[in-house]
């Protein structure tokens, strides 16, 4: 018998790709679970905490821990008009929507269509500068024990959009709070861009939150891809970013196969900041949003239809 062998049998876990019975504690009561546990390097489900409730997740190939897909063109219809906490997919009071007054139409979730962003021409995502209206989920609510070296991996469906002003875009963003000092925001743009006038895609990372220091790269050509995706490999305190895409297909939302790496050299960092790690001290974020910088495009729309979070222990 292994050791390992010799550790689930002395707390009656059941072995990798086996089910039986253990105890797990919902943080008021302990109680029995009949879990699956995947064998290494397979994929399964296992229960996790998202703070308020057990929730089902799954892990894949290469240690990636997936959280319920969201797929919001099944949602229920929900109308996001005022700035606050809102309650979606299950994470209640988990999300936050922001500058709502800078929405052209207000942001809702559409059944059938998705999360439709429409903005007012005044709104920006850029270092310092946060006035896009969007909708941002508190990350620590939906990952249990996150850490600011926790790997994170985060996949985003833009079903339709119409830029066809310059400064018209999209953004999803992993956001590390402006406080204090030195933390880093990661982000990705759809987006018609200003100095070339082309669709195109845009990825950057911000540190230092006071005193900007931005790495951003243009993307031509990748237009195509409007399957997005930000990978964190060392944690969001890590100040590296993976930047990567695909063109939607039916099996989206599988992040193991078929994304392109944009990046030259497979990754940007930014700044000269020290690695964060160890717990968070402030939030960690997910940002959707769109917005116009300023232009008179009064057609801008982009819809997200599905969006799919992963992370390492």
């Amino acid at each position: 018998m292994s050791w390992l062998d010799s550790l689930f049998a002395a707390v009656n876990l059941p072995a990798p790709g086996t089910s039986g019975n253990l105890l797990q504690s919902s943080g008021n009561a302990w109680q029995s679970v009949n879990p699956l546990l995947p064998a290494p390097g397979a994929s399964g489900n296992m229960l996790q905490s998202n703070g308020s409730a057990w929730v089902s997740s799954s892990t894949s190939a290469g240690g990636w821990i997936a959280l319920p897909f969201i797929n919001f063109a099944s949602l229920a219809n929900q109308t996001f008009s005022t700035d606050g906490t809102y309650t979606v997919a299950g994470y209640t009071n988990a999300w936050t929507k922001g500058n709502s007054t800078n929405d052209r139409v207000a942001m809702a979730i559409v059944n059938g269509t998705g999360l439709v962003i429409s903005p007012g021409a005044t709104g920006n995502y850029y270092q310092g500068t946060k006035t896009l209206p969007y909708l941002s989920l508190n990350l620590a609510s939906a990952i249990a024990n996150l850490g600011q070296d926790t790997p994170l991996r985060v996949t985003i469906y833009e079903s339709s959009s119409n830029e066809t002003t310059n400064s018209d875009a999209m953004i999803v963003a992993l956001e590390h709070s402006s406080t204090p000092v030195g933390l880093a925001n990661y982000y990705m743009l759809r987006t018609k861009y200003t100095s070339s006038g082309a669709q195109t895609i845009q990825a950057g990372i911000t540190v230092n939150q006071t005193v900007p220091s931005t790495t951003q790269i243009d993307l031509p050509g990748n237009y195509a891809n409007n399957v997005l995706q930000i990978v964190c490999p060392n944690g969001i305190g890590g100040h590296t970013g993976l930047f990567r895409g695909t063109v939607y297909s039916s099996s989206f939302p599988n992040t193991a196969t078929g994304m392109t790496q944009f990046a030259a050299g497979n990754a940007l960092t930014a700044g000269l900041q020290a690695y964060s790690a160890g717990p968070f001290t402030n939030t960690a974020d997910l940002l959707i949003g769109a917005c116009r910088n300023g232009n008179a495009d009064t057609a801008y729309t982009a819809t997200i239809a599905g969006l799919q979070i992963e992370y390492k222990l």
